[in-house]
């Protein structure tokens, strides 16, 4: 049942209850981890202006010669490192780094400014971890990461963030909500 875990020559350990997370939805990491009963929390590795990507640049609807702005921060559950997250976002929500984010949530601050994050638009991929994630991540050698991409727009359909998230793939179980769409079953 994955309950229990034995290592030669340690002893046999209960393994910890991995977080579920639901792909594609906006809720953000703070409230997903409060409502398991954690205390969610942050290191902020890095914030600031930044010179977007030309996927970050497209994802937010930015022109290429505009700046953007960048947090990136180790997500922590009960003080367990989670994930990675590198959050880039329009120059117009530069405020919001002026906000805890060490304790509070990103996503709280945006709300503050009247945008509401509604609508994520994501994608998935797994990978052995790199020297640094199994660092921030305390992962062990051989540790992958689940690494998610996602776009998040607010109530009005304007991009808020484009984001990638590495979540330490033992801590996560990943789930997705799928609906038939009878124009493919037809065919």
């Amino acid at each position: 049942e994955g309950r229990l875990r034995r290592r030669r020559g340690q002893g046999t350990f209960v393994t910890e209850r991995r977080v579920v997370r639901l792909l594609g939805s906006p809720l953000s990491f703070s409230a997903g981890m409060r409502r398991r009963g954690l205390v969610p929390s942050s290191r902020v590795l890095l914030s600031g202006e930044t010179a977007p990507s030309a996927a970050e640049a497209a994802a937010l609807q930015l022109d290429e010669s505009e700046s953007a702005v960048v947090l990136e921060r180790v997500r922590l559950a009960d003080d367990i490192p989670m994930a990675i997250e590198r959050v880039v976002m329009p120059p117009a929500l530069a405020g919001v780094l002026d906000q805890d984010l060490e304790n509070g949530s990103l996503h709280a601050a945006f709300e503050q400014l009247g945008r509401s994050p509604t609508q994520a638009l994501a994608e998935v991929t797994a990978r052995s971890a790199s020297a640094r994630e199994r660092r921030l991540l305390e992962l062990a050698p051989n540790g992958v990461v689940i690494c998610e991409r996602r776009t998040i727009f607010d109530h009005c359909g304007e991009p808020l963030e484009a984001t990638e998230t590495c979540y330490a793939a033992d801590r996560y179980q990943f789930q997705a909500v799928l609906h038939r769409d009878d124009t493919e079953a037809q065919r």
